[in-house]
């Protein structure tokens, strides 16, 4: 067990900020370019520690009592962060949070606690279909998102220099990075137990859901769902264009970067989470039409 005195705030912004270099380096470096220094160790901080507790719900080697115990932990540490409480902490990473939540108090942004919460709460009904199948309905998946979402979204404006309060901002954008990335990562997803697709589109697109790695039916449904992840993308535009310059400019690099992600796939035959062999043809075309699209999508956001 560690205590407050084994990891100080520097030495954890320090650790933090090497962490995200190595493992989230477009983020390290927008963090270095746009966010004000004395904020910057924070997004590190914030950063890693959801990271260290994605990963380890995502871990097949950490039983379901194990990831219960650890998240319920965390409320208790936002509860000592919020008191004079003496503070001890069983993982290292666990100062991330304290030192996080201590900035919002000494920044009256206590509102953002909410926020945190509710990410907590979305690792929680991600443990909770661990212990069913692994997959959401679409109601569920719905809830789901916009819990994660918003919440993710929320704590970004933490960051952002604003001359208005932030809690006034409305809306979120994050649903379509949700989709690009649980496309990307869906055999290591699958692996850890979870299946992103719903409940109701297992039984449409007739997927085998203990097999779904070897189940060329989930290339029909991401065929026919791939238009709705750009509508997605449309339905964001309209919140994104309201937002304050400052955000548009930290969360568009994110689009370019999961545009091109995304666009590849229609030229690979929709074939996600399947070993192919490259054509460079193929990823110069794609490379072109997702920057097409980025460069539609910026100007929508920024001008329109």
């Amino acid at each position: 067990m560690y205590n407050q005195s084994q990891l100080s705030l520097n030495q954890a912004i320090k650790t933090a900020e090497q962490e995200t270099f190595k493992r989230g380096f477009k983020l390290w470096l927008i963090t270095k370019l746009f966010i004000p220094k004395a904020k910057r160790g924070y997004v590190f901080l914030s950063h890693m520690y959801f990271r260290w507790l994605d990963d380890f719900v995502d871990n097949p080697r950490n039983d379901n009592a194990a990831k219960k115990n650890l998240i319920s932990r965390q409320r208790e540490i936002i509860q000592m962060a919020n008191s004079s409480s003496k503070f001890s902490a069983n993982f290292e990473k666990e100062y991330y949070l304290y030192y996080f939540i201590r900035y919002l108090n000494e920044n009256q942004q206590t509102y953002f606690l909410k926020s945190i919460y509710d990410v907590i709460k979305s690792f929680e009904m991600d443990i909770g279909r661990l212990e069913g199948d692994g997959i959401f309905s679409r109601s569920e998946l719905k809830e789901y998102l916009a819990l994660l979402n918003e919440a993710i979204f929320r704590l970004s404006l933490v960051f952002i220099p604003f001359k208005q309060n932030p809690e006034g901002i409305k809306g979120f954008i994050g649903n379509f990075f949700w989709f690009v990335l649980a496309i990307r990562d869906f055999e290591e997803d699958v692996k850890s137990g979870f299946i992103n697709i719903s409940r109701e589109d297992i039984r449409i697109f007739n997927l085998n859901a203990g097999n779904i790695l070897t189940n060329s039916n989930r290339f029909l449904w991401l065929n026919e769902n791939f238009s709705k992840i750009f509508e997605i993308m449309d339905e964001e535009s309209i919140t994104f264009k309201r937002m304050p310059l400052l955000v548009k400019i930290i969360w568009l690099p994110s689009y370019f970067n999961l545009l091109g992600e995304l666009n590849r796939l229609k030229y690979y035959k929709y074939e996600f989470a399947s070993e192919f062999k490259k054509n460079y043809l193929k990823e110069i075309k794609s490379f072109i039409e997702a920057m097409v699209i980025c460069l539609r999508f910026s100007i929508k956001v920024l001008f329109k």
